[in-house]
């Protein structure tokens, strides 16, 4: 199958942003785009485990933590991962940064399905009666309305994924809000909003998957 693997990392003119198989070792140097963002389109069975790395002269810097996972599934021709660079961002991570950023990765086990976005948010913590939910500038998403937001559904070990309809060359912005249930109290992500955009073709099925809530619990 045709995977197309994106991410967002800022590097300087030296350096070069690779996708590692942690099968057999090969290696593929990633095309770089506008705004930070890289891409490589590979053939791939249907387990594949990988790791990302930047290839500076004499230096080779890799992720922290596991490596990357995902199992393809047979009702989708094309894919298109937009993934997470792993390494812990004090600054920016909120609720357990070592643990998520260690724990082994998660296999896509809901199939995404062709012109949906399929969101995977590594989120521990979450206690019974609170509800993970994805609200943002589209129908789907509540129009930023949180009582009409998407809600998650917990695929167990702290993994938490949500799907919705992204058309082609579509631009969206979301962020992750925490409910209760109980109380009606709606707490906000922290930082900018979080943008996904839709494939160029409609036949792709588009998974992006984040490893940490912005969030204080």
């Amino acid at each position: 199958m045709k995977v197309t693997f994106e991410i967002h990392y800022v590097a300087g003119n030296s350096e070069e942003l690779c996708l590692v198989s942690c099968n057999d070792g090969k290696r593929w140097t990633m095309k770089r785009g506008d705004g930070g963002w890289w891409h490589v389109t590979v053939d791939v069975k249907r387990a594949f485990a990988y790791r990302y790395c930047c290839v500076q002269p004499n230096v080779v810097r890799w992720e922290e933590g596991e490596a990357h996972s995902l199992v393809l599934h047979q009702g989708c021709n094309r894919l298109r991962f937009v993934d997470a660079w792993h390494e812990v961002d004090e600054q920016n991570c909120y609720t357990e940064p070592v643990a998520a950023s260690l724990v082994p990765e998660d296999r896509v086990e809901v199939e995404p399905k062709p012109g949906f976005a399929l969101l995977m948010l590594r989120a521990n913590g979450i206690e019974p009666g609170l509800q993970l939910a994805v609200c943002g500038d589209n129908g789907y998403l509540g129009y930023w309305q949180p009582d009409d937001a998407l809600s998650m559904t917990s695929a167990g070990n702290g993994l938490w994924v949500a799907q919705f309809p992204l058309h082609q060359g579509e631009k969206v912005e979301y962020k992750f809000v925490l409910r209760n249930l109980k109380t009606g109290v709606i707490l906000w992500e922290r930082g900018e909003n979080r943008i996904v955009c839709g494939s160029l073709t409609a036949c792709e099925a588009t998974v992006v998957r984040d490893i940490l809530l912005r969030l204080e619990l």
